[in-house]
Parts: C-alpha cells; structure tokens; sequence
C-alpha cells in the first residue's frame, strides 16, 4: 500500500521525531484514484421501451444515472433525485462534462 508521506525525507529534515513512537510507525492507506463521471439523462422512452412520436409529445425525462456504475440516481425522502457531486453508489466525482444537447428532439 501506498505510504502517505515520504517518511524518510521527513526523518531527514526532523531528526528529533525520530525517537517518538507514534513517528516512526509507517502509515499506509488503502486508497484508489478518483474516478470522474456525470449524471446521465434517462428518457422515458428508454426506460420504458414506448416511442414518444406515436403521441406527438416530448420525451420527458425519467431519471438520471451514474456514467460510472450505471446506477439510478438515489432518492430523498420525497421522491426527488440526489444528483450530488458525488455518486452516493460508487464514489465517483460528478465533475466530468460532456456536450450534450439540451432537448433531446432538437439534433
């Protein structure tokens, strides 16, 4: 595992930490690289299979999804999304843009 900081330069530059116990034990964390993702925009007609043009109306959004673990998008207590800067399912930061149109008719 990856150590947090270079214990040996820091010995180098703090001599007298050296006897301290805490000091000389080495820390390691278990981290992994940040993934970056976005909310992905789920229509209704995706999620349900049914072709918006047969009734002369726009496709209304159905939900959002994790770009990362494809997971739907959690709900609060009221039925509304959490679209967070982070996905609450897999951690990924929600920083990453794309171009995308705005209306889904409009190309």
């Amino acid at each position: 595992m990856p150590r947090l900081i270079d214990a040996d330069a820091f010995f180098n530059d703090f001599p007298e930490l050296r006897d301290y116990e805490y000091a000389s034990q080495e820390y390691e964390v278990d981290a992994e690289p940040v993934r970056h993702g976005h909310w992905e925009t789920v229509f209704m007609s995706e999620a349900t299979g049914y072709d918006p043009t047969l009734a002369n109306y726009i496709d209304p959004v159905f939900c959002h999804r994790c770009s990362v673990c494809k997971e739907d998008a959690r709900l609060d207590e009221y039925g509304e999304e959490i679209l967070s800067k982070y996905c609450l399912n897999c951690g990924a930061k929600m920083d990453e843009h794309i171009d995308t149109p705005t209306d889904p008719v409009a190309k």
